[in-house]
């Protein structure tokens, strides 16, 4: 995942052009100053900056001009984020070094066509290549063969990719399908019946490490989306169908032991609204625009969040009778005590920012504990 670096005093403008940067599947960091900037390049790197221009101390082309002429992030494309037009500023800009302009306040159309442009930019530059031809070596009468000296062509490195891309998660939280892993399982299976061909104990401790590496190959994929809507039981809903399927495949490769099923909850941005029939009042996710100190609560109680991710619908305790004696099913509801993702720690967020990161956390965590044959 490329990252940005966000350079703004202004924390509106920052926060909107991370939005932005979201939806076009950027991670991103924000400073507030040309000076702290520096200082976060001293650290760490990015792939792209953005920087505003008029800022208390440091202005943005003196910025600019410091990172061009320092060899650890001269190679940083930088745009100039700013409400400044004309095109006497974007040559000055491209003067000092910035690889585009993008104006104030900036559209998703806006910054699809800047990162098309650098992607652009960036696959010229990659197509030149500096040939470096060897110099022809002297001869002398003793030597036996002809040197004909051979083109040494250095490419330059591979761009980093702009492009404008669909961003996975939805405002609306609702999570990501699971992917068509099971496909690759069958590797599982092999490994476990090739190793009932084998009778030495150091060949059979080789197949139990190959096999448990397959099965943690397994796991990892099927947590790539196991999030799950507010409300939903995490024992449930669409999980239910995916568990069913890698139980069954399991069995059929041969898997005995445990599948352990972590539920955790996300502390979403809430509202306590009043029933339609004005019978009292349900909780719901507060919609994305609304500020985020305007939410009436930020997730449950230790005690619900634990209530709420130990919830199994009646389908899946019927499937827990039909599972194989060979596999057993473990739930540990885990609650909210364990976010896999870090929560703003800007209160000037939106509601919407604060629930991409809720919804995260709100996930089922599989981990298989296969027995060991020896």
């Amino acid at each position: 995942m490329p990252h940005a670096l966000i350079v703004d005093d202004s924390k509106t403008a920052r926060y909107a052009l991370r939005l932005l940067l979201d939806k076009q599947k950027f991670s991103t960091d924000m400073v507030e100053s040309a000076e702290d900037a520096l200082e976060y390049l001293n650290r760490q790197t990015a792939d792209l900056i953005f920087m505003d221009h008029m800022m208390p101390g440091m202005d943005g082309f003196q910025a600019v001009k410091a990172l061009k002429s320092n060899s650890a992030t001269a190679h940083i494309p930088i745009v100039m984020y700013t409400s400044t037009q004309g095109g006497v500023y974007f040559g000055q800009a491209r003067a000092l070094g910035a690889a585009d302009v993008i104006s104030k306040p900036a559209s998703a159309e806006d910054l699809a066509a800047v990162l098309q442009r650098l992607e652009d930019q960036q696959q010229r530059s990659a197509a030149k290549v500096v040939a470096v031809v060897e110099p022809e070596l002297p001869r002398t009468p003793a030597d036996e063969y002809e040197y004909h000296p051979e083109p040494v062509v250095i490419p330059t490195p591979a761009p980093v990719a702009y492009a404008a891309q669909q961003h996975t998660f939805q405002e609306s939280t609702e999570p990501a399908r699971w992917p068509y892993w099971l496909t690759g399982i069958g590797l599982v299976a092999s490994l476990v019946f090739g190793g009932l061909l084998l009778n030495t104990l150091a060949q059979r401790n080789q197949i139990d490490r190959q096999r448990q590496m397959a099965f943690k190959a397994v796991e990892w994929a099927v947590n790539l989306a196991q999030e799950f809507p507010y409300g939903e039981p995490p024992f449930g809903g669409d999980r239910l169908p995916q568990l069913q399927e890698l139980v069954q495949q399991l069995n059929a490769a041969g898997f005995r032991g445990t599948v352990r099923l972590e539920s955790h909850i996300g502390e979403f941005c809430l509202l306590h609204m009043p029933l339609p029939d004005g019978s009292g009042a349900n909780w719901t996710v507060a919609p994305p625009e609304l500020h985020l100190t305007d939410c009436n609560a930020l997730g449950q109680s230790a005690e619900q969040s634990r209530t709420m991710s130990s919830a199994e619908s009646s389908a899946f305790k019927r499937f827990l009778n039909e599972v194989p004696d060979t596999i057993r099913i473990e739930t540990v509801p885990l609650g909210s005590a364990e976010p896999k993702w870090d929560y703003p720690a800007d209160p000037n967020v939106s509601a919407g920012e604060w629930n991409r990161v809720a919804q995260h956390n709100q996930r089922v965590q599989i981990v298989l504990q296969p027995k060991s044959d020896l």
